[in-house]
């Protein structure tokens, strides 16, 4: 088997097929009910054999919006590729790959052109669920590990996880 690279997997997940076939053949119910993520389904998983990362195509269940200033039903304009880290499933690195819709606003008179999907379990421009985030935070604050550490279980550089064990909304 060949070891993949993480950019290479983003590029297979993007596509979503391995070899002319499609990523999973179901919904990925199973795989979406172990992530945990409320609103999210997995679309396709792939496990990168060098590093024992587990990379999952994800994206939310909601395929409607609404424009928020005036009302209409807005359109789909494409996607957007996120990645992100995530807490370990069975003890093993999770990359969430999540194809984030973009929208537009059918009303021509509507000041709001585009947006992109929000959701609560991440930030914008996150490069770590808010759940991992807080983790880290419990790891390097009560649980004395060292950022460096946890750094290192999260599959992130030092700097991503000194930023997100200091959180202020995390703290008790």
């Amino acid at each position: 088997p060949r070891a993949w690279s993480g950019a290479s997997l983003l590029m297979r997940l993007s596509n979503g097929y391995i070899n002319r076939r499609p990523l999973m053949d179901r919904d990925g119910s199973g795989v979406s009910s172990l992530l945990g993520l409320d609103g999210f389904v997995v679309r396709g998983q792939l496990l990168e054999e060098a590093t024992g990362e587990w990379w999952l195509a994800v994206e939310r269940t909601e395929d409607r919006a609404w424009c928020e200033r005036c009302g209409v039903r807005a359109t789909g304009h494409g996607r957007r590729r996120v990645v992100l880290r995530d807490l370990p499933i069975t003890d093993r690195p999770v990359v969430l790959v999540w194809a984030k819709r973009l929208w537009r606003c059918a009303e021509p008179a509507c000041p709001v052109r585009t947006w992109s999907e929000e959701c609560d379990e991440i930030a914008p421009r996150a490069v770590l669920t808010e759940r991992t985030r807080a983790e880290i935070c419990r790891r390097v604050g009560p649980g004395e590990q060292s950022v460096a550490r946890a750094a290192r279980d999260f599959g992130v550089s030092w700097h991503a996880a000194m930023k997100g064990s200091h959180s202020p909304e995390w703290i008790d």
